[in-house]
């Protein structure tokens, strides 16, 4: 018996599945000069050899330590087919992982991720994968991450889409890998009344609460709503998320000699769970801590609109249960303790590209009262008439 084992012309997803993951893995290779503290050390018999990193600067005998952080871009990438724009699903994936790293003061320094695909089975499905590589160069370049790893699966009718037209279907996740230490740690154990809270701007909907905003086009625009709903309201929901961990880890001392430029004393990353979830219960609940957040970011016209389609159709959808869902604005919430650390903390977020802004204090809770989140926002008021 004879078999051979090479190319096989006649099947197009053969040669694809090699063009697009060799341009993966070329695109990770040109990320190994993307951080300063990270070492690559590879096997370069050929693209699939063993890819490691060490961290000269930060060694483990002085108490630094490897954190990571898996998380993935949830059904966004459902939007973004119906739309064929998928450039910006790598920022969904990069926030997710890297920015839970920033949260507790470590610094995100390299990502190793999962991509599964039904197929690729024509140019427009392979033109959508190398995109989506494309994309995530790009952000990692801009976050100073090393794209470590990386693994590109076909799982055919395994994983299929709510659209019946969909081009490519995608499940896309991560593993963020960084550097923390003892003395860097933000824990929120340091969170006093009088604290002043910086938020970080996200327009639309980070990726978080995709199944309710899917939900609410469906509402508005029937069971064919991928069909019909209006192009320009899907982009604005496709919004990339803003990506926070650089400028946390800039603000908290990592490429200044481990000087922390900023005092911060709790960090809540606004995602699944948003305000209550992620800033109330950790860091306020039980201990005679509220907070008041009366001049947050306006809330995004699609995120208005969504709300409205889904209360309008009947679905229990009121403003405390919005903003556990979705960000409104915002999806990253700092505690410092005064104006000079809120004005050096602004002015970090301004470098890297995005706004933030003094949204409201910490408080101590009244006598014999509960500890809480008191929320006051009039774009709410619009919402909710």
């Amino acid at each position: 018996m004879q078999i051979l084992i090479g190319p096989s012309p006649a099947e197009f997803y053969d040669q694809s599945k090699d063009r697009s993951s060799g341009r993966a893995g070329k695109i990770c290779r040109e990320s190994n000069g993307n951080n300063p503290f990270v070492v690559i050390e590879e096997g370069d018999e050929h693209f699939r050899g063993e890819r490691g990193f060490t961290t000269p600067s930060f060694p483990e005998s002085n108490g630094f330590y490897r954190v990571e952080s898996s998380d993935g871009g949830g059904t966004k990438p459902i939007l973004a087919d119906v739309v064929r724009v998928y450039n910006t699903l790598a920022s969904d994936l990069i926030a997710m992982c890297g920015d839970d790293i920033g949260r507790n003061g470590g610094i995100t320094l390299a990502l190793s991720n999962t991509l599964t695909l039904s197929r690729i089975n024509n140019d427009d499905q392979e033109k959508a994968a190398i995109e989506l590589f494309e994309g995530l160069g790009q952000y990692a370049k801009e976050q100073k991450i090393v794209l470590l790893e990386g693994e590109t699966a076909f799982h055919y009718n395994c994983l299929t889409s709510p659209n019946p037209q969909a081009s490519l279907p995608l499940d896309w996740s991560g593993t963020a890998h960084g550097i923390n230490h003892k003395d860097m740690r933000i824990t929120g154990e340091k969170l006093k009344a009088g604290d002043l809270l910086v938020v970080f701007e996200q327009e639309g909907f980070g990726c978080n609460g995709i199944s309710k905003v899917r939900q609410a086009f469906e509402l508005r625009y029937g069971p064919n709503w991928y069909k019909d709903a209006p192009r320009e309201e899907i982009l604005e929901a496709l919004s990339p998320s803003k990506i926070y961990s650089l400028a946390l880890a800039d603000a908290n001392g990592w490429y200044s000699d481990l000087e922390k430029q900023v005092e911060m004393h709790a960090i809540g990353h606004l995602s699944g769970g948003s305000f209550e979830s992620k800033f109330f219960e950790p860091f306020l609940k039980g201990k005679g801590l509220s907070a008041t957040l009366d001049d947050l970011f306006p809330i995004t016209d699609i995120t208005k609109k969504c709300a409205s389609w889904l209360v309008e159709g009947g679905v229990k959808f009121g403003p405390e249960e919005m903003l556990k869902t979705w960000p409104g604005g915002q999806r990253m919430i700092v505690a410092v303790p005064n104006q000079v650390n809120a004005d050096k903390l602004i002015k970090i977020c301004a470098k890297n590209n995005f706004k933030a802004k003094i949204g409201g204090i910490v408080t101590e809770t009244k006598k014999g009262g509960n500890d809480e989140i008191i929320i006051i926002h009039p774009d709410l008021d619009e919402i909710y008439k």
